[in-house]
């Protein structure tokens, strides 16, 4: 991640869709293609994860088309309420990697567990 100083910004700056229209310091941050969604099994790093998420940069796309420039973003620094571990998954060494399992800061850990007995118990663990 990168950090920008805009704070003399008089001019908007758009990259990729995000924009900078006020004064401030701005982070430069990669993004997958949508946003991790810990409820959706497809997007967990096995069926019985409860905190292991993963995703894959290049999305659905064609072969032909992966490991193109990286999804960059604009993010005010403010927005980002913590921080997150990406780590790349079945990575060969010879190329960048393009997927990556999640896994949130140790402090939502209980929150996430809670969430999953709370789900359990009213019956809904299979919905």
């Amino acid at each position: 991640m990168v950090f920008v100083n805009l704070l003399s910004l008089s001019t908007e700056i758009e990259v990729n869709g995000t924009v900078a229209d006020s004064k401030g310091y701005y982070a430069i941050i990669e993004s997958m293609p949508d946003p991790l969604d810990y409820e959706d099994e497809d997007q967990l790093a096995h069926p019985q994860s409860l905190l292991v998420g993963w995703g894959d940069k290049n999305g659905d796309l064609p072969v032909s088309e992966r490991n193109r420039e990286p999804r960059l973003h604009l993010a005010t620094v403010e927005s980002i309420l913590g921080p997150i571990i990406a780590v790349p998954y079945d990575a060969d060494g010879e190329s960048a990697p393009s997927e990556f399992m999640f896994l949130p800061e140790r402090s939502q850990w209980p929150f996430v567990f809670m969430k999953h007995i709370k789900k359990v118990l009213s019956g809904k663990e299979h919905d």
